[in-house]
């Protein structure tokens, strides 16, 4: 730093001035040096600050980024770490609320959503399936119809979010919109087989007397996808809910067809319920073709796989009974009653099982039985409840979607 010039006139110079001079100039400057360099540090320390101070944040966004989908509890905390400071960060908010989704919390995630940058579709799903877990469904099948709605969706991503929203959709009996998802399914090429999947078993619950529907729509999937590689629902449930519909169509052969193949594809891997209902079954095929060796066979079969299977246990009871071997009948149908005490099949073969035997008092006794079983069982309110207990409805036109046809 250059002193400052002290102009001593002529006239007044001599040593004792000059010297005077000379301190004088010595005592001002410290001043002057300490006030020049506070006016350049300050700048530069606050510079400094800001500079370590975006960077230790920075670094929590970067490592909760990092993080994400893979360590979903230190995403969760380093976004949160960065939210406890100024300023605000969309993009901590959106990372600690797919964190808090991830781990359980969606009620938590919600209000970080909200604040938080936009989710791409990925992203999407998380927010949704977290709703799912914690059964917010009304708002899991909202997140979901949004995805749908994204401009450009790709069909990968379109498939998967209508078979999660249709899986919801079952559960509340939506069943006009889980056909119009069925439809759209077949409408994507990587979607044909799951929309007629989602098609029949829809036809199973909105057209029991039909069963032809649900037949024709998983003839479909079987001729779209022989091996079902593709097909949703467990295997076993496929093959029994088409044996069903064959047998209530009364074609035992193909009926038959689809539970042999079923048993042997499954031998390594059904369990012994999913064995003991497809034999079931295979013995109800046999019965309509009045073949009852083969049908009790089947039957017998089925309840060493699950001897909890109540429909082969009642099944065996009213072939004995049909046979005359009434003490065999007797001890059949008392096992299914134990597993089932509501079964009003097996209550009321056992009474006529009794009458036939002359018990007429223990039949009067089972008849009793059968009618508490009928009370518990009955409808205590809408479709099947008892009309005296209930106030007559009034006329209206009927729902849109009361009886889907297709």
């Amino acid at each position: 730093m250059t002193p400052d010039i002290v102009t001593i006139p002529e006239a007044d110079r001599s040593p004792q001035t000059t010297k005077v001079a000379v301190r004088r100039q010595r005592s001002f400057q410290p001043l002057r040096v300490f006030g020049w360099i506070v006016s350049r540090f300050i700048p530069i320390a606050g510079l400094l600050a800001l500079t370590v101070w975006n960077l230790n944040h920075s670094v929590a966004l970067e490592e909760a980024d990092k993080a994400k989908f893979k360590d979903d509890l230190l995403s969760t905390r380093r976004a949160m770490d960065r939210l406890e400071h100024w300023p605000p960060s969309p993009k901590a908010e959106k990372l600690a609320a797919l964190g808090l989704s991830r781990l359980g919390y969606a009620d938590l995630a919600e209000p970080h959503y909200r604040k938080g940058a936009k989710l791409d579709v990925g992203e999407q799903f998380v927010r949704a399936f977290g709703l799912v877990r914690i059964d917010r469904i009304d708002d899991a099948i909202d997140s979901y119809r949004t995805i749908l709605a994204t401009p450009n969706l790709d069909h990968t991503n379109e498939v998967k979010a209508l078979r999660q929203l249709s899986g919801l959709l079952i559960r509340q009996s939506k069943w006009t919109e889980l056909l119009k998802n069925a439809d759209r399914l077949i409408e994507i090429p990587g979607g044909k087989t799951i929309g007629y999947t989602l098609m029949g078993q829809v036809h199973s619950f909105i057209n029991p007397d039909n069963p032809k529907l649900l037949i024709d729509a998983f003839e479909k999937v079987l001729e779209l996808d022989p091996t079902l590689e593709r097909m949703p629902l467990p295997r076993s449930f496929f093959w029994s809910s088409l044996a069903k519909a064959h047998i209530k169509e009364g074609r035992s052969s193909e009926s038959r067809k689809y539970l042999v193949r079923a048993l042997d594809e499954g031998k390594s891997n059904l369990s012994a319920k999913e064995s003991a209902e497809l034999l079931g079954l295979l013995g109800d095929s046999y019965m309509l073709e009045q073949d009852q060796d083969e049908a009790e066979s089947c039957w017998r079969q089925a309840v060493q796989h699950d001897p909890r299977a109540t429909s082969s246990w009642l099944s065996l009871g009213r072939l004995e009974m049909r046979k005359g071997r009434f003490k065999e009948a007797l001890v059949m149908l008392k096992r299914a009653i134990d597993i089932d005490p509501d079964s009003f099949e097996a209550h009321y073969v056992l009474s006529q099982v009794y009458r036939r035997m002359g018990r007429i008092d223990e039949a009067r006794q089972v008849e009793k039985n059968l009618e508490a079983a009928r009370l518990r069982m009955a409808p205590t309110h809408g479709m099947g409840a008892d009309p005296a207990a209930q106030p007559a409805p009034e006329p209206r036109t009927p729902a849109a979607d009361s009886n889907p046809k297709r």
